[in-house]
């Protein structure tokens, strides 16, 4: 791999590892709002490492994690378990920033879930983990 490319793949992975440690602090804190949006963040920043090692490119500017796949030609190979993840992280990414979707949002998310979204986000990891090692 060019060193610029190891090094961007590098610097995504790393982020999206520090959010993923960041969600796990937000659920002690019962910052659940949080745990949610660190989610995302951790998903969409490991598939940006994905697309720096596949096409050997700056990723597309944009929070959508289903279109960065759809780039990447994965979005129908994504397991079911995962893309049923992406979905559910999709709208705590961006609605969970306006007031109306904040309410509505921040009802739907408690221990469990956000305890649950953070195992999934991990199993996620590994899926992605085996897309960079190829």
């Amino acid at each position: 791999m060019k060193e610029k490319i190891k090094n961007r793949v590098g610097y995504w992975v790393e982020s999206a590892y520090y959010d993923l440690k960041t969600a796990e602090s937000m659920l002690k804190e019962k910052r659940y709002l949080y745990v949610g949006f660190c989610c995302h963040l951790t998903a969409e920043k490991l598939i940006k490492a994905c697309f720096w090692k596949i096409k050997n490119e700056e990723p597309p500017f944009t929070h959508n994690i289903n279109i960065i796949l759809d780039k990447l030609e994965l979005l129908d190979k994504v397991p079911l378990q995962h893309q049923n993840l992406i979905d559910e992280l999709i709208p705590l990414n961006i609605k969970s920033r306006y007031p109306d979707d904040k309410e509505r949002i921040y009802k739907l998310l408690n221990y469990n879930k956000c305890r649950s979204l953070i195992k999934r986000t991990k199993e996620f990891t590994q899926w992605t983990k085996k897309l960079i090692n190829q």
